[in-house]
């Protein structure tokens, strides 16, 4: 999300925010960072922002779900499939994850898997609501968009604790998805 001179104000406080909330998370971003990193004048926030920091950061997440669902639209566009659709948001964590794609009735299932902690009942019950974080610099917008995404395609998103340690989250995708998408295997 680098900006660039021919981006206006608007653009690069949106910008701005969406890099200061994935680093500082909600509460330590304040209007006065956003405004320096964005290099916007103070009054841009009024004029464009009437809302303020909610506006400001619900057109963060907006921007921030159009991208992803811009690279999951390419992904099937160059048609690389839902696999390497879903790899591209895993290769740094490549060797620690485990992905599986299959389908299972009407619908593409996608499953990430890893053997970390998990998470506790609590934080299971609200980690797809936004603005959740157990991180202290966390967003709480990660979960929460991937959520929204997957609705959006007529999808669902579910999170669960598996035997033996880790976490094992889980993407179905209506057959409309699952139909446009050939299988490797």
């Amino acid at each position: 999300m680098a900006t660039t001179a021919t981006e206006g104000p608007r653009e690069r406080v949106v910008l701005a925010a969406a890099r200061l909330l994935r680093t500082r998370g909600y509460t330590g971003t304040s209007l006065r960072d956003i405004v320096k990193a964005a290099d916007a004048p103070w009054g841009s926030l009024q004029h464009y922002f009437p809302g303020g920091k909610d506006q400001i950061v619900v057109e963060a997440m907006t921007a921030g779900t159009s991208q992803v669902d811009a690279m999951i639209d390419d992904a099937f566009t160059r048609g690389r499939g839902a696999e390497a659709a879903v790899r591209a948001f895993f290769v740094s964590a490549a060797e620690a994850v485990e992905l599986e794609v299959h389908r299972v009735h009407d619908a593409l299932r996608i499953e990430v898997r890893d053997r970390g902690s998990g998470m506790s009942q609590a934080v299971l019950a609200q980690a797809l609501l936004p603005f959740y974080s157990t991180k202290r610099s966390g967003t709480g917008l990660g979960l929460a968009l991937a959520r929204e995404i997957a609705e959006a395609h007529g999808g669902r998103i579910q999170l669960a604790n598996r035997d033996g340690g880790g976490l094992c989250v889980t993407l179905d995708l209506p057959a409309a998805a699952a139909e446009s998408v050939e299988l490797g295997g």
